[in-house]
Order: C-alpha cells, then sequence, then structure tokens
C-alpha cells in the first residue's frame, strides 16, 4: 500500500491535492507555525494571477479591500473579524529571494503584530527561529512540487 501524503501536522493531503491539482498545478499546504499558533497556509500555483484573483474575490467577498503582489508571491493577511491567518503564495518555481521576502512578511504578521514581540537586537533570535522553521517547511513542499512535474 503506497504511504500517504500528509502536511506538516501529520494530517492527510492526498484528497486536497487532487481538488487542487486538477489539469494545472496547485498545491496548498498548512504551515505549522508553533509555538505561536497562527493559522498559516502556503499555495503553490502555475497560475499565479488566477490563484490570485480567486483569493482576492473570496476576501473581498467579505469586506477586506484588495491584495496585493508581483507577479510571482504574496503575503496576504486575514485580518481576525474573519478567523487571522497568513496565506503565501508562489508560482510553482519561487526564487530563493521571493520565499524570503514572504517570509520575512509573515514574521512580522506572526511575532511583531500577533505575539507583541518587535524585532531588535534582543528578540531577533525568535524571529531567525521562525523564519528556518518556516522556510523549512516551504523547501518541503517545494521538493514535493518537484517530484509532481
Amino acid at each position: 500500500m503506497p504511504k500517504q501524503k500528509t502536511d506538516t501536522n501529520g494530517k492527510n493531503t492526498v484528497s486536497t491535492e487532487k481538488k487542487l491539482l486538477g489539469s494545472k498545478k496547485r498545491v496548498a499546504r498548512k504551515l505549522n507555525t508553533s509555538p505561536y499558533n497562527i493559522p498559516m497556509w502556503v499555495i503553490f500555483s502555475d497560475n499565479f494571477i488566477e490563484s490570485e484573483s480567486n483569493i482576492d474575490r473570496l476576501l473581498q467577498s467579505v469586506g477586506i479591500s484588495s491584495i496585493t503582489g508581483d507577479e510571482g508571491a504574496a503575503c496576504i493577511y486575514v485580518p481576525d473579524n474573519i478567523g487571522k491567518g497568513i496565506v503565501l503564495m508562489f508560482t510553482t518555481n519561487p526564487s530563493p529571494g521571493e520565499i524570503a521576502h514572504e517570509i520575512i512578511h509573515a514574521l512580522t504578521i506572526i511575532l511583531n503584530d500577533y505575539a507583541g514581540i518587535p524585532l531588535n537586537e534582543d528578540t531577533d533570535e525568535a524571529y531567525a527561529y521562525m523564519g528556518g522553521e518556516l522556510t523549512n517547511q516551504i523547501y518541503k513542499i517545494i521538493q514535493i512540487i518537484w517530484k509532481m512535474k
């Protein structure tokens, strides 16, 4: 029996991937943000503009203004009034710089905005540790995407 795919929290992702992949390659995974436990997802899509547009319409339907991102990456903050969270979006082949850039935005939301930990020389280790954890999780997902190509 083939091994079931699981996300970073150990949950089965096979059915989610089948729905998201379809004819175009899209992969969405929940990331582990422990010990801060802010809901966070990463989405990779071979049609970034279409995926960004779909999320933008969903957010507008609950009263959030349009999101902004370039044509390859975005960090989307979902405010408390609709269930706090963060969504990182990338093409299926993001550059290391794009990943680092969006992770910095996510770290600011997680650590500064939610946990109340401003970045300074006394707190930079928390930022570095969380940034490393998110980078490792995203790298593992990218390896899966490369195997699917």
